[in-house]
């Protein structure tokens, strides 16, 4: 959006990103032995008990996908097996609803056809404390096309925990400085 403010000529005076992707391409399309070495690298820096929930949470976020995939599956025996495992299941396992799976596979797409190109402001990141996936510390990539750097902003959790009401007043915190300091940059006397 703010690539195509600027193309038609308005002002940006804050671009914010709230934890997001890597810039460079996900692991998808990678061999199984790439994915592998990014996973074990992108854990590597963590101690041993944040390295067993990382990896943990990697297996069941993963088998949580598939999961949710036989229920749209063209084979009437695996969506009667998903049918007959989550009768009765508490909500949490089946947290993956149809709309959000493919809701999910189109963000996936986009993301993937996205070429970015050079953003001529600077980009403020306010990241994951706990990375999770590939993510790493850094900028993520995005310093390679923010024309004016970023500024990078750690906020408690991890991805999916960020906005959970003990992490919120610290990003809330820190986005409000950011938002104050590019309106006081954007008021001309």
């Amino acid at each position: 959006m703010a690539q195509q403010l600027c193309a038609a000529g308005e002002e940006v005076a804050c671009l914010v990103l709230i934890d997001p992707d890597k810039r460079e391409s996900p692991l998808r399309g990678r061999t199984l032995g790439e994915r592998g070495r990014a996973v074990i690298h992108a854990a590597a820096d963590l101690p041993l008990g944040e390295k067993l929930r990382y990896f943990v949470r990697r297996i069941i976020g993963k088998l949580k996908w598939e999961f949710a995939l036989l229920e749209h599956t063209e084979n009437n025996l695996l969506r009667k097996l998903y049918r007959v495992l989550t009768l009765g299941a508490s909500r949490t396992v089946a947290n993956t609803d149809p709309l959000r799976s493919r809701l999910a596979r189109m963000l996936v797409r986009a993301q993937d056809k996205y070429k970015p190109r050079i953003y001529p402001g600077r980009v403020i990141l306010f990241r994951a404390a706990v990375p999770e996936d590939d993510q790493s510390n850094g900028d993520r990539g995005w310093g390679e096309i923010a024309g004016d750097g970023v500024e990078v902003y750690d906020i408690p959790g991890q991805h999916l925990t960020i906005f959970e009401p003990q992490n919120v007043p610290t990003l809330a915190k820190k986005l409000d400085d950011c938002l104050r300091a590019a309106l006081s940059r954007q008021v001309k006397f």
